[in-house]
This record gives structure tokens, sequence and C-alpha cells, in this order.
């Protein structure tokens, strides 16, 4: 870890075998606990909040991990990456969303033309990328909060039904005019990807991008498109099924 200290910055402080080091593309807090997430990781890390050093702003450390695949039966299987782009606090409950997008692999620098244009051909979906979930948030003996499958309460680990390939959201925006067109591209050639997440009751609101051209048209300028969905939620699974 870097020992330079920038005004206003803010440290995070993980461990060498934690979950999320790099690549952070989702947080949020719970009093004085931040929870974040990555793209290239299947898990969680909790970090808790501790006396700034020098000028800095904000520090979080002691970090603790809590993998996915303890806490839900994952779409996909517990080693693929979820590929979480939004997270978010409501009601005891933290929620998670992957990016829902097809991926396609990189070119190889040493390999040839033709190896290369069948690697680029071929597009693969992570299964827990489709992964639409909310986590009980509950206190353990020392107050800490902790991701439980279950908590006592009775609350219990939910997400959206479905599989590997696609689940209700998908099938959604697939008969969509807006949407449909580009779910078959992936997220990095300018297909769906959903890129955050914010939760107001029963109202889920989910930031999604895309480059494109008008659906069924061709033009040679593609427009970049944000667009922010607002769907109603009801409990649909649970972390058993």
């Amino acid at each position: 870890m870097p020992n330079t200290r920038n005004a206003n910055a803010v440290r995070l402080e993980f461990s060498p075998g934690s979950l999320v080091q790099s690549n952070l593309s989702g947080a949020a807090f719970t009093g004085d606990w931040l929870w974040v997430a990555g793209d290239e990781a299947c898990g969680i890390d909790r970090l808790r909040r501790l006396d700034p050093v020098g000028r800095e702003a904000l520090r979080f450390g002691e970090v603790r991990d809590f993998p996915l695949a303890d806490l839900l039966d994952l779409p996909g299987t517990a080693g693929e990456e979820a590929d979480l782009e939004g997270m978010a606090v409501a009601d005891g409950f933290l929620w998670v969303v992957g990016s829902h997008g097809l991926k396609r692999k990189n070119a190889k620098p040493d390999w040839d033309h033709a190896e290369n244009a069948r690697r680029l051909a071929k597009l693969a979906l992570d299964g827990n990328r489709r992964l639409l979930a909310c986590l009980p948030i509950e206190p353990n003996p020392n107050g800490e909060p902790c991701l439980v499958r279950q908590a006592t309460d009775g609350r219990r680990a939910l997400r959206l039904k479905g599989d590997f390939r696609t689940n209700l959201l998908t099938r959604a925006l697939g008969d969509d005019p807006h949407f449909g067109p580009y779910m078959a591209i992936p997220g990095k050639d300018n297909g769906f990807d959903i890129e955050g997440l914010a939760v107001d009751g029963r109202r889920l609101r989910s930031a999604c991008a895309a480059r494109c051209c008008a659906a069924g048209r061709r033009c040679s300028k593609s427009r970049s498109r944000a667009v922010v969905m607002n769907c109603a939620w009801r409990p649909w699974t649970t972390a058993a099924r």
C-alpha cells in the first residue's frame, strides 16, 4: 500500500487476501461501516471507519469478506465473477446487482490474426453477472453488521428468479423496443450494461448504459444512452432455491 497521504483523500485498507482489492465498482454505507464490491469478484467486503491519518478525510479498514456463495444459491458457480456494479442499503438489506451483460475476450498480442479472429467471435456470459439480490444485515454479538443468509427475525437473502442464462429482468428487457436490440451485444461493445442501483421502498432504480444507434436503423455515428430503469419489486425466491 502506498504511504502517500493526500489531503481530503479517502483511504481503504484491505488485507492481502481480501475479496475486493481493486476494480471497485460499488459502495454503500451503514453508519460507520462501508460495504464495497468489485467487478472481478464474487463477494462483498465490509470495512470499519477508522481515525483518519494526517490530512486524510476518511479512512476505512479492518476488512471482512462475505462470499456471495455463503449467502445465496447463485445462478452460476461460486468461482465465477458476479461483475457487481451497484449496491444500496434499504430496510435492513444490502442490495446488489450484476452488470447483466455479455462479454467478449480480448485479443492476444502473441496470437496471429486468424487465431484472434476466432477468439473475438466468441461471446461469454458468467452466470453470476445476471444477479439481482438483497442480503439481510444483522449485527453479531459485538454489534458489527454482518451479511447473513437468514436473520433471526426471519428475513432471508433473496435473489431474482432465474438461472445462469437469463432471469425475469433480462426476459422483460428482451421484449422492450429500446433495450431488446442490445441485450445480445457485450457491454464493452456498446451493448447493454447495468452500472448502478438505488432502492427506495418497493422501487428499484438501475442505471443502464449503452452506446447505440436507434433500433433497426443503420448509422455511421453511435450515440451514448444512459437510462434509469424504475420498477417495483415483490418477494420472489429464497436463498434456498
